[in-house]
This record gives structure tokens, C-alpha cells and sequence, in this order.
């Protein structure tokens, strides 16, 4: 009895922590089919991802183009390491944008994706 009290306090308590998720952040992982954020790899290394990083930074879209910033094209999974590189400018733009156009030809996405 106890048993089926915890699976439905996890179900709920991912449920809730989704609904919290920035909208970038959901975009990425509906478009993946990941269904808890545990699912998500670094795209780079393959560890847990921690963060869903913008290739090009947000306040480069102006606002006409605003809709396109959380674009999956846009969205790279990255562990904390890799993300804080992407940061500091050690993995160029150029770089991300090659190892997620091939992550999405891996998982059977064509690179347009929105």
C-alpha cells in the first residue's frame, strides 16, 4: 500500500516541476519525447543534462523575431560543464549548432525543427 502512495507522490511531484519548467525548457523536451527531465542527455558527452541552452542568445532576436528564440534549432541540451563553456564562449556557436543538427539527424529529426 505504501508503495502505490510513492509512485503517485513522484508522478505528481514531475507533473508539478514540469509545469514549472521555463518554456524553452518544455519545447526541448516535448519535441525529444522526453517525458521527465532525468530522460535529457548532454548532447555533447551524453551525461544528465542540466540546462537547455540557447545556441543564439535570446536578446539577439529582437521583437520581430522573439517567437524563433525557443525554436528546437535553437535548443542544445548540455550537462553543467559543457554549459558553462558554452558560456564562457570555450564551445563556439558554430560548434553547438554542428553537434545538435547531427543530435537531431540521430534521433530521426530533420534539422527545421520549431
Amino acid at each position: 500500500m505504501s508503495q502505490s502512495v510513492i509512485v503517485v507522490l513522484i508522478v505528481y511531484t514531475n507533473a508539478v516541476w514540469i509545469f514549472k519548467m521555463q518554456e524553452h525548457t518544455k519545447n526541448y523536451m516535448f519535441f525529444f519525447g522526453y517525458q521527465i527531465a532525468e530522460d535529457c542527455e548532454c548532447e555533447i558527452c551524453r551525461s544528465p543534462c542540466q540546462d537547455i541552452h540557447h545556441i543564439i542568445p535570446r536578446s539577439k532576436f529582437g521583437k520581430k523575431r522573439k517567437d524563433e528564440q525557443d525554436y528546437v534549432r535553437n535548443l542544445i541540451g548540455l550537462c553543467r560543464l559543457h554549459h558553462d563553456q558554452a558560456h564562457a564562449e570555450v564551445l563556439t556557436k558554430e560548434y553547438l549548432t554542428e553537434i545538435h543538427l547531427k543530435y537531431m539527424e540521430q534521433n530521426g529529426i530533420k534539422s527545421n525543427g520549431r
